[in-house]
């Protein structure tokens, strides 16, 4: 009974130790995958959020469209008529299509409430919380106003309703 020498690294430094790195995009072209696959993918995920993959088929104007029990003279297809090929459901799961359209989703959203988020600080009076702040304001004032006894010419009033108007208008 002989042992074979096996040959096993050994960390000098525990700093060596480290995770594989996660892609910050995964929704760009990933390494090994082809140009025609990914070339795929994006036209999946140009779909938006009600992307799939027999929309994808069905959006192919080239490929011929393998159909369940169509006949010639049927021109119209629906899509659950649609079906998958093998291929591209294995280029879906091998690539990981659904998750890689979600972060890109999230990637978007992000990207859109930053946009937003820099308008509406830009923009004082975009904010619903500045509006109910002046509607409340306005409320006050009219309320001090109208109370027996005080004296408000009417312009006055009336420019005051008119402003409370517009500030409730624009508030919705």
């Amino acid at each position: 009974m002989t042992q074979s020498a096996r040959f096993v690294p050994k960390m000098l430094h525990p700093g060596q130790v480290s995770e594989p790195k996660e892609d910050d995009k995964p929704w760009l072209r990933q390494k090994n995958e082809s140009a025609r696959l990914y070339l795929t993918f994006r036209r999946y995920l140009d779909m938006g959020s009600k992307r799939s993959l027999r929309a994808l088929v069905a959006s192919e104007p080239d490929t011929q469209r393998a159909t369940k029990g169509t006949t010639k003279n049927q021109e119209s297809k629906k899509l659950s008529d649609v079906s998958v090929p093998g291929a591209l459901k294995r280029a879906s799961k091998t690539w990981h299509w659904v998750e890689r359209a979600e972060a890109y989703d999230l990637d978007q959203q992000a990207i859109q409430a930053a946009g937003i988020r820099q308008v509406a600080s830009c923009a004082p009076h975009a904010s619903k919380a500045y509006r109910v702040m002046q509607l409340d304001y306005l409320a006050r004032i009219l309320q001090e106003k109208l109370r027996p006894g005080t004296v408000m010419e009417r312009k006055d009033l009336l420019a005051l309703m008119a402003r409370y108007q517009s500030d409730a208008r624009y508030g919705r």
